[in-house]
């Protein structure tokens, strides 16, 4: 369920001893002001192009079928979540839709709902957004996970 993944809010409210309020500021993803998090996606999207483009389809499914349901899966899809709902960066962002559209090729039928009962706003804006603000990543894998979704 993709609720589990999102959060309400960044910020929060509350009352301090001296009856002050505080607001909780969010904060970069990670250390380096994120840059280890973006470094990590990289890492990770060129691993699954390695996997993608190296197995025929018919053997891969046989090998990979439900992997994304793993805990350490889940929580990555999270992740990836997370990125794409909040747009930290322009790097951040294509790298998360570029690791769902490699994982859709793994693993089309687990990903396939995910895209169309999900992310499909998300998607739709993305498009957008990155032709409007010349983000050729971005609009791109957006294009490319929204064809995949409608197929």
């Amino acid at each position: 369920d993709s609720s589990s993944c999102t959060s309400s809010s960044l910020s929060s409210s509350n009352d301090d001893d001296d009856g002050s309020e505080y607001t909780a500021i969010a904060t970069p993803q990670g250390k380096a002001w994120g840059a280890l998090h973006t470094h990590a996606l990289r890492v990770l999207a060129s691993a699954l192009s390695q996997v993608a483009s190296t197995c025929d389809c018919t053997e891969r499914h046989r090998h990979t079928a439900g992997f994304l349901n793993d805990a350490v899966w889940r929580t990555i899809v999270c992740s990836l979540v997370h990125n794409i709902e909040t747009t930290h960066t322009a790097d951040t962002t294509g790298y998360s839709l570029k690791i769902l559209r490699l994982l859709h090729t793994i693993d089309p039928e687990t990903v396939t709902p995910f895209l169309q009962h999900t992310l499909f706003p998300h998607l739709v804006y993305l498009q957008e957004y990155g032709e409007e603000r010349l983000f050729p990543m971005i609009h791109s894998e957006a294009t490319s996970l929204i064809r995949r979704a409608t197929q």
